[in-house]
């Protein structure tokens, strides 16, 4: 099958129209929460997982947050709020220990449902093709999406040495902590290539991945 089979064979399936990563982001669903509102469409992945465990009288399966496509490239979407979980679980009248106690909790549960998502998606995908065999010749690949710019990333040893000054960015030892977390738990998922993207620039990878998987083919 084709990437593009895939996807409207889901997309038919699917109880919701195609939505945008803001539309999939909680936190920017009621507002816009930027100025660099995503348009790039996806299947909403949720209901599809609801409504395929419902036929299957099962309640097990998880599933990405949404699924896109470009040429013969099928991309499952997982979007995890930065700035939310900060927002709600940071507290100024904990030490950083504590808080950084509270990211490591967060990232064990991470850890456990990061790959099962991956894979709840495509073995839902198998069966709404109908099709076990329906990425045999497409590029696969696993995007995990966050809310803050990633870019500062690269000076995260700086944010650590901070802690005990009290002056770290809480935003960045989550979001760095989450790319870890993400890289370690899917390591293993033979023949998928993973990324970790902030959500301002979805639209810009989505519409290049035809061009990153022909870079990755020729290393």
């Amino acid at each position: 099958m084709t990437a593009q089979e895939v996807f409207n064979a889901v997309e038919a399936y699917a109880p919701k129209a195609p939505q945008t990563a803001c539309d999939l982001n909680k936190r920017c669903r009621p507002n816009k929460q930027c100025a660099s509102s995503q348009s790039e469409l996806m299947v909403d992945f949720d209901p599809v997982k609801t409504k395929w465990n419902s036929s299957q009288r099962q309640s097990s399966m998880s599933s990405v947050d949404g699924l896109a496509y470009n040429h013969d490239v099928l991309c499952f979407v997982e979007i995890k709020s930065t700035v939310e979980f900060t927002h709600f679980q940071i507290k100024s009248n904990k030490s950083d220990v504590e808080n950084m106690d509270t990211i490591h909790q967060q990232m064990a549960k991470y850890s456990q449902s990061l790959q099962k998502k991956f894979i709840d998606s495509f073995v839902i995908c198998q069966g709404i093709t109908g099709d076990a065999q329906f990425a045999n010749g497409l590029s696969i690949r696993y995007v995990l999406v966050t809310d803050i710019d990633l870019t500062p990333l690269a000076n995260f040893a700086t944010q650590l040495s901070n802690l005990a000054t009290g002056s770290s960015d809480w935003n960045l030892i989550f979001a760095s902590s989450l790319g870890t977390t993400f890289n370690q738990t899917t390591a293993n998922l033979s023949g998928v290539k993973t990324d970790y993207k902030s959500c301002q620039e979805l639209d810009t990878y989505l519409r290049g991945l035809e061009e990153l998987n022909n870079e990755f083919v020729e290393r």
